[in-house]
């Protein structure tokens, strides 16, 4: 009895020295642990051009239809899985998706009413051009208007021609009535404030408060700022593209040179020097493009070279005839990158004899002249891509090459490669044409707290929060 007492007796020693090692670890590593794990509330502070404050403000409001399965942490993957059949893809709004009669019509089960659903997709894919819905403007380039009813639970939309890509369109859509009440993980608190809500489809989020601006001096998130050097700097999934697009009537005049035997577009694109420009007035963020499909949507490929070998002769800025010719360029206002490149064409249009008329852009089709504009793919799959330029832009869709193209049922095939396929074919049916000329890309960044872990930058440019926070009390 007294061995089994002091056996007992060198446990219990063992057992108290083993707790007490314990204890220590768990109070030296409490600090680090504390460090990784998220804190819920606090405020974060955004300053964004202000194109994206409306889209990261609707992001945040209203739950989106589909999303793609990023998240590599397995519990987030439990708490969000897939949806059945579509690995790459998960829902708050939808339970399932499955296309009937080919891709002709697609079938969803909604979380939501029903009602709503119908609204929603109504407000997404049968809005007009100024409306700002990308899926929408991919279905009018096809002429496609799809037809939405209640099919006892489910909610069916058909189309008069298959449709593979449905997931991705869906993506582009918000579940957003007509009472615009909010869907998503925040509600509006105050002009250009979001406070979190608990009645959302999903988890609710882990920042109380995110406050939009799309102007100061400091935040904690600041859009295309590289001033903030202690912070972190977030990329965009791909840089957007700088496009110069012809009107019928410069075609046809051809001031810029582009069907000049000699230099054509190489003299064009060397005489122009993106690379200077982009150091100038984009913070060195960018490169010459190599065609409309920006880098990490299509692969790299050369450009058609149709006309010209020669170099360039030297830019002159001799005196302009009184009757010299005007060329009016249409530009967005606000954009340093863009004004650089006007300037630029300015010169290259007076070394040819020619003077520039700079005018404001506006939201009818281009008839004269020729504009420069920002373009950012809303999608990062290349056929819906140019299916949306070519919705948006119906001055794009003049040339009988670019209407056969654009005819390609491949287009919206349910198969990745054969998309790439055709967009790639459309994509140099533009450029053969010159109505539409990649100039340059420019990478799209924000700067962020080194503190705020979790922002995400979705593929329209848009930075999202909703699973973001801050590693320390704020």
């Amino acid at each position: 009895m007294s061995s089994r007492f002091q056996a007992s007796g060198a446990t219990r020693r063992r057992g108290g020295r083993a707790a007490l090692a314990l204890l220590v670890v768990a109070v030296v590593a409490a600090p680090a642990i504390a460090r990784r794990v998220p804190a819920p509330g606090g405020k974060v502070t955004m300053i964004l051009p202000a194109e994206l404050v409306g889209p990261t403000t609707d992001a945040h409001l209203f739950a989106a239809f589909l999303e793609p399965m990023t998240t590599s942490d397995a519990a987030r993957a439990l708490a969000r899985p897939s949806l059945p059949g579509l690995p790459a893809w998960r829902s708050v709004v939808v339970d399932a998706l499955g296309a009937e009669s080919g891709t002709r019509a697609w079938r969803l089960t909604p979380r939501a009413p029903a009602r709503l659903v119908v609204e929603a997709l109504e407000r997404c894919l049968l809005a007009d051009a100024r409306a700002g819905s990308w899926p929408a403007d991919v279905l009018r380039a096809r002429g496609l208007k799809p037809t939405i009813d209640i099919a006892g639970d489910d909610v069916v939309v058909r189309f008069n021609a298959p449709v593979g890509p449905m997931p991705e369109l869906l993506s582009g859509c918000l579940l957003r009535g007509k009472q615009a009440a909010p869907s998503g993980p925040y509600m509006l608190a105050g002009p250009g404030v979001l406070a979190w809500r608990s009645a959302g489809l999903d988890d609710p989020p882990l920042l109380g408060f995110i406050e939009l601006r799309s102007q100061g001096d400091r935040a904690d998130v600041i859009g295309g700022s590289p001033d903030a050097m202690s912070a972190g700097l977030l990329l965009a999934p791909f840089p957007d593209v700088v496009l110069l697009l012809q009107s019928a009537k410069a075609l046809k005049g051809d001031l810029l040179g582009f069907r000049d035997e000699k230099s054509g577009p190489r003299g064009f694109r060397e005489a122009l020097r993106a690379d200077l420009l982009v150091a100038a007035y984009g913070a060195g963020r960018g490169t010459a493009a190599q065609g409309l499909l920006p880098p990490g949507i299509a692969p790299a490929r050369p450009l058609p070279e149709l006309f010209g070998n020669e170099k360039p002769a030297p830019l002159s800025l001799a005196k302009l005839a009184a009757d010299a010719p005007r060329v009016s360029v249409r530009r967005p206002e606000g954009d340093l990158l863009v004004d650089g490149v006007v300037e630029r064409i300015a010169v290259l249009l007076r070394t040819r004899g020619a003077a520039i008329e700079p005018v404001r852009t506006d939201h009818d089709a281009l008839t004269e002249g020729v504009e420069v504009f920002r373009w950012r793919p809303p999608v990062a799959d290349p056929a819906l891509a140019l299916l949306s330029l070519a919705g948006k832009r119906p001055e794009l869709v003049v040339d009988e090459r670019v209407k056969k193209a654009l005819a390609d049922p491949r287009l919206l095939s349910e198969k990745h490669e054969e998309r790439l396929a055709a967009a790639l074919s459309l994509e140099r049916a533009w450029l053969e044409a010159f109505i539409v000329v990649p100039l340059m890309t420019a990478e799209r960044w924000f700067t962020i707290d080194p503190d705020l872990r979790g922002v995400q930058v979705r593929a329209d440019g848009a930075p999202l929060l909703s699973d973001a926070y801050w590693t320390t009390t704020r």
